[in-house]
């Protein structure tokens, strides 16, 4: 298990991130169902995090290949984000489940096309910072799942993290039974493909460095990414950008 950090990117980097703009050719942009203009990029991830991530990397390989999380949104210029459109992807209990197939959120496996897309109304892009990852220790690990914990009730260190055990829930843990597979969750999920929880990420990694982007994961919030369990067989399969995963916030 890691830390989630980021530092500062430089401009010929190619690496896994936060924000930024989106390398995927704009007829594949995805568009909000709400507000009919195009989505916020909340990260991009590659090649590298899956080497830095893993003992051995059997998930993303090639590096022409991205994962990219994008959120819909309303920006105001004077008074951010507001809590309407973060709602239709905050699943807080399981009875909101549904709110994964609403359309809100796209997570897409796409050809990196190094340039970014341009297209109207794109909303105001967060600041794009490279991720950085930090093992924990084994006191870290320990403190995180307590022995007498049970697995459904999530661990306890509520921090973004990649490769975790299991989630850190802020509110009702969220059990992806079989209905939920078949009725919710992307396609390419089957129960013996996923979903497998990649990363958790708080509100507070993106809200310190833009102001007018705070709240996009929830009030004091936290995201959930999940993906199929070996992700590289869909590299293999599709040439042209595919819904990959899930993404959904729990808020306090």
């Amino acid at each position: 298990m890691y830390h989630i950090d980021t530092t500062e990117i430089r401009q010929d980097e190619k690496v896994s991130q936060i924000g930024g703009q989106a390398n995927i050719d704009k007829e594949y942009y995805p568009i909000c169902p709400v507000t009919q203009k195009p989505m916020l990029l909340l990260m991009t991830l590659r090649k590298d995090i899956f080497d830095n991530g893993y003992a051995s990397n059997n998930q993303l390989e090639d590096d022409n290949f991205c994962v990219s999380v994008f959120l819909s949104v309303k920006i105001d210029q004077e008074h951010g984000i507001g809590g309407s459109m973060p709602r239709m992807y905050t699943v807080n209990q399981l009875s909101e489940s549904k709110k994964m197939k609403n359309g809100t959120v796209k997570v897409l496996l796409h050809k990196d096309t190094q340039v970014p897309a341009s297209l109207p109304d794109l909303p105001i892009e967060i600041p794009a910072r490279k991720i950085v990852l930090t093992e924990m220790t084994e006191e870290e690990k320990a403190e995180d799942m307590p022995p007498h914990r049970e697995w459904h009730d999530g661990t306890i260190l509520q921090i973004s993290k990649f490769n975790p055990n299991f989630e850190a829930w802020l509110q009702d843990p969220i059990i992806f039974d079989k209905d939920i597979i078949l009725n919710y969750t992307s396609k390419v999920f089957s129960p013996s493909f996923g979903p497998r929880l990649l990363l958790q990420i708080e509100d507070s990694i993106i809200s310190k460095e833009s102001k007018i982007h705070s709240g996009l994961l929830g009030t004091d919030g936290m995201g959930y990414l999940y993906l199929p369990t070996v992700l590289r067989n869909w590299v293999k399969k599709y040439t042209e950008p595919i819904e990959i995963g899930n993404f959904f916030t729990q808020s306090t």
